[in-house]
């Protein structure tokens, strides 16, 4: 039953995440972010089985809202993202990448509140 209800909920989440309005959201917030280059401290291994660590992002912000991330979807692109945070809010955004792909940065971030 709890399955069911997990299964539920998440695709009524990802139906109400992707009939978005592309205006739904409010104005662009600002964040720090901070790349993750190594998966384990003073390790180079990118390679874990047939897995590739391609780097992690870190970010802060002055903004309440952006305290704590409940969900993260990412898009069809594989470089925009719907992530809804405990405020209640939801946090769109894109992912950005260096030229060998790995993770370096996030931008148009926009908080909107949940429908």
């Amino acid at each position: 039953m709890k399955s069911l209800r997990v299964a539920v909920a998440a695709a009524l989440m990802s139906t109400v995440v992707f009939a978005l309005p592309a205006g739904a959201a409010g104005p662009d917030i600002e964040a720090s972010v901070h790349t993750i280059s190594r998966f384990k401290t003073g390790s180079d291994a990118t390679r874990f089985g047939k897995l590739e660590f391609l780097g992690g992002l870190q970010f802060s912000s002055n903004d309440s809202m952006l305290q704590s991330l409940s969900a993260i979807r990412f898009r069809p692109d594989g470089k925009s993202f719907v992530s809804v945070l405990d405020t209640g809010h939801w946090l769109t955004g894109q992912i950005e990448r260096d030229a060998e792909g790995r993770l370096s940065g996030l931008s148009r971030l926009q908080v909107s509140p949940l429908l």
